[in-house]
Formats: structure tokens, sequence, C-alpha cells
């Protein structure tokens, strides 16, 4: 197979050029859509959004997707400020080749 076209990953109307990248808000799932949503709250639609069109499963079915989000599943409780929050885990896997350390985003 190919690797995931920006649509596939990102959903319809997501377009890139060489200076900007452009998700519509409806892309992200959970996410109510106002003029100035948070940083936040972007990267938690996005998260919601990748655990989707990066899975596992996908990887399984596609060899030449190379990144995979996914949730944990285990939510753990983190206390701050004596204020107690929920605290839910994603990870993001990086599979490149082992020629170098770190991550170069250009192998991706």
């Amino acid at each position: 197979m190919a690797e995931p076209a920006f649509t596939d990953v990102f959903g319809e109307g997501a377009t890139q050029t060489e200076t900007t990248i452009t998700i519509p808000k409806a892309n992200l799932p959970g996410l109510t859509a106002v003029a100035e949503n948070t940083p936040e709250s972007i990267i938690a639609g996005l998260c919601l959004l990748l655990t989707t069109t990066l899975s596992t499963t996908n990887q399984t079915n596609n060899a030449d997707q190379q990144v995979t989000v996914a949730y944990s599943g285990f939510p753990t409780f983190v206390t701050r400020n004596e204020v107690r929050y929920r605290q839910d885990i994603y990870n993001v896997n990086f599979e490149a080749v082992d020629t170098q350390a770190g991550i170069d985003p250009n192998n991706y």
C-alpha cells in the first residue's frame, strides 16, 4: 500500500501548501468549533481523530503507515494544587528504519 493520504489522516477538506496546513474543526471529534478554541482543545480533538485514522489496526493493514496514535486505556489521577484531575494518556509511536537517533519529521 501507500503512505496514508493527507485527507485519509486529517479528513475531508484538510489541505496543505508549502507553508500552511488547514484542518477543518468539524473533522475533530468532540470539539465544539468556536472562533477561538484553545490550543489544548484542538490538540485533544486531534488525538481523538488520530486514534481512528492512525490506529494500530490501520497500520497492520498498511505497512507504509509509520505513525500510530492510541489511547492507553488506563486513565490515571493526578493532584495539582490540591485539585484532583483525571489524566488520559495517549501514545504516539514513530517507526523508522534504525539509522538515526531521535525523530526526523522528514522520515515519516
